[in-house]
């Protein structure tokens, strides 16, 4: 699509879904497809889709990237805690706040094998904590000059919406007029 464009041709994607069809329509062949669609794009039946600029696709990479690093931490949390339980080490409150890492900080050891694989739990899911605050701090960075800042503003005026949840709302659908209810 961005080649054609930039080779300077008209060019419009049409969502297969937006195609008007009759349900006993079944047209196998490109030449009579081609034809159908050039009828029903003189006269102005097909609509078209936005295409994501490469701007669209790089924040939509970093959403991505960033619930990728959620699952990590929390399989890494999983880890640690399915140790700790091995261990006989068990803690009842809420996890991973101020008192858990309190908890854990008082563990002990007495193999130096446990305690090295203790060590190296702690430090993965410490390291998948910032890794994710780095992808934040990322993100809210690249936003601020993205199109779609003034949309992302406008989801997180709802309740419960916060910045996150409304690029990430943006950035996987894209333009929101594909999805509203049809008249």
């Amino acid at each position: 699509m961005r080649s054609l464009l930039k080779r300077g041709y008209a060019t419009e994607v049409i969502a297969p879904s937006h195609t008007p069809r009759r349900p006993a329509d079944r047209i196998k062949t490109d030449r009579r497809d081609a034809l159908l669609l050039a009828r029903l794009h003189r006269s102005g039946d097909l609509t078209p889709i936005v295409i994501p600029d490469p701007k669209d696709e790089a924040v939509r990479d970093l959403v991505r990237t960033r619930e990728d690093a959620m699952h990590d931490r929390q399989r890494a949390r999983l880890r640690l805690r399915s140790f700790l339980l091995r261990q006989g080490h068990s803690y009842t409150g809420r996890r991973w706040g101020p008192a858990h890492q309190l908890f854990l900080s008082k563990i002990k050891f007495e193999d130096s094998a446990h305690h090295i694989a203790f060590t190296e739990y702690r430090l993965a899911v410490h390291f998948r904590t910032e890794c994710i605050e780095r992808l934040e701090s990322a993100l809210r960075a690249e936003v601020q000059s993205w199109r779609s800042l003034p949309v992302i503003k406008a989801l997180m005026t709802l309740r419960a919406i916060d910045f996150l949840s409304a690029t990430t709302i943006v950035a996987e659908l894209g333009d929101l007029r594909r999805v509203s209810a049809s008249p």
